[in-house]
């Protein structure tokens, strides 16, 4: 899904590189759908489904539960969006590809350095792992070649 999308994207924004916001608006409302979608299925298929389903979320109103939903929708999904969007036009979707694989070491970094969660063994080297692919993401066909180095699908 999300390799697809950051193509697409990719594509679209190149063809109308003005079109930012329009072009988020309607991946932002691709995720909404697919979202109360998800939310649906889980309900029907627990026995949920009745109009009560928006009661635990909006009744009675809450300001706290209104400006989470308010954050996460605004905040975590339009605004990364219009970011990534942006981004997409003037990089290729394999190269934004790399750098969102990165979003996890940033998540335990974060975690660590605000929340002070402890990093196994395990993180480290993921982290590690997702450092060299970016770098070697950064080395072109050339240098690999000036440092006798086989490229993938390279049939000499």
């Amino acid at each position: 899904g999300f390799g697809f999308a950051f193509w697409r994207t990719s594509k679209m924004m190149r063809a109308n590189p003005t079109q930012t916001l329009p072009i988020t608006a309607v991946a932002v409302g691709v995720t909404g759908v697919v979202a109360v979608t998800w939310m649906l299925a889980t309900a029907a298929s627990k026995g949920h489904l009745d109009s009560s389903i928006l009661s635990g979320v909006l009744n009675p109103v809450q300001p706290e539960r209104i400006a989470a939903i308010l954050y996460l929708g605004v905040v975590t999904t339009a605004l990364t969006t219009i970011g990534e969007t942006k981004a997409l036009g003037s990089m290729s979707s394999g190269e934004a590809s790399i750098l969102l694989t990165t979003e996890p070491l940033w998540a335990a970094l974060f975690g660590w350095l605000l929340m002070g969660e402890n990093l196994g063994s395990s993180a480290v080297v993921g982290g590690v792992c997702i450092v060299m692919a970016c770098l070697l993401n950064l080395v072109d066909e050339a240098m690999m070649n000036r440092l006798k180095i086989k490229v993938f699908g390279d049939s000499s």
